[in-house]
């Protein structure tokens, strides 16, 4: 039940007078009347019902109006009390995934390298690899010292991100 509050006060209304005010729940109720009461937004407001209040939102820096500040997929407040991920950074682990896709493929959004095989989770996408698995096709040697395009350069070294050999990439093949 909310806070009634009862007081008393001098009101003008053609003659000087008492008149009984009650307030509850943002309006005042006098005289068989409802007046709106104009009052300041209380601190644990949340405009934007991502678990964060508007007071937490300024202080971090993230927009009290948009539940995903950074557009990741993730809300506001999983990204700070669940995950320790930021809000305002689409990919904190800066692996080229962003936090909302790496929460679904089950990879570390805080870790660029969930399987620690010497490739960003990103990388491993694009190689098709599985950046939850070290060895992807299980023969005894970890992704990131394999050579997925056969260009002679490991795939933890190469800058060359497809897995084909085409003329139109770097891998040297015909």
């Amino acid at each position: 039940m909310a806070m009634v509050n009862k007081s008393i006060f001098f009101g003008f209304m053609g003659i000087l007078g008492f008149v009984s005010m009650v307030t509850f729940g943002g309006y005042v109720y006098a005289d068989n009347n409802v007046h709106k009461l104009h009052t300041l937004k209380p601190s644990n407001k949340d405009t934007d019902h991502d678990g964060l209040t508007d007071k937490e939102e300024r202080k971090l820096g993230t927009d009290p109006r948009s539940a995903d500040t950074d557009h990741d997929g993730l809300s506001d407040g999983l990204e700070v009390k669940t995950l320790k991920t930021d809000p305002k950074d689409v990919d904190s682990d800066n692996d080229d995934l962003n936090d909302g896709d790496e929460v679904v493929k089950g990879t570390d959004p805080l870790d660029s390298d969930t399987d620690d095989d010497n490739l960003t989770d990103g990388k491993e996408l694009k190689l098709g690899l599985n950046p939850l698995d070290s060895d992807t096709d299980d023969d005894g040697i970890q992704d990131g010292d394999e050579d997925s395009d056969h260009d002679g350069i490991n795939n933890s070294d190469d800058n060359n991100d497809d897995n084909n050999n085409d003329d139109n990439d770097d891998d040297n093949q015909q």
